[in-house]
């Protein structure tokens, strides 16, 4: 049963995090320079890649965006935006780490730790009942990302 998330940057994560104990979900854009956690210290590991890009103003960008959208928004013909199906892969892999009773412990990380790690940390905190919620920062940085946070709502059909 999952009682603790943590949230923070990759070098973070990398440096000081990784238990038989704990599940990992790893978030960096396409072309990321970052060496990703070893994936093999996490009992189970979800790796995701996708822009920290949000909708400004009351825009809502298309849930499922295709190439040539992700391509105008973000200039790159790799890279792309959060969309709905990276919502549903964040709900499917958190429950079916909360079915391992030995896995008690979810870290969660992004490149900088302030924005797709820490919406993906407090939504999953408040959806599924888990109190300790903190971040690897002292002063519990965050800007969380609200097309992520408005992306995983409606896969729970929020």
């Amino acid at each position: 049963m999952i009682s603790e998330i943590v949230y923070g940057s990759c070098n973070y994560v990398r440096l000081n995090e990784g238990s038989k104990s704990s599940a990992l979900i790893s978030i960096l854009d396409i072309r990321s320079p970052l060496t990703r956690p070893d994936f093999a210290k996490f009992k189970y590991a979800l790796e995701m890649s996708f822009k920290d890009r949000e909708e400004l103003g009351t825009e809502e960008w298309p849930d499922l965006p295709t190439k040539k959208f992700n391509r105008e928004i973000l200039g790159d013909s790799l890279e792309k935006v959060f969309d709905l199906n990276d919502a549903h892969k964040i709900i499917t892999f958190f429950e079916m780490i909360s079915k391992d009773d030995s896995v008690t412990k979810l870290v969660v990380h992004c490149k900088s730790g302030v924005s797709r790690s820490p919406a993906i940390a407090y939504w999953l905190a408040r959806h599924y009942n888990v109190q300790n919620v903190h971040s690897s920062y002292e002063d519990d940085r965050l800007w969380p990302n609200g097309r992520v946070l408005r992306l995983l709502d409606k896969a729970l059909n929020i």
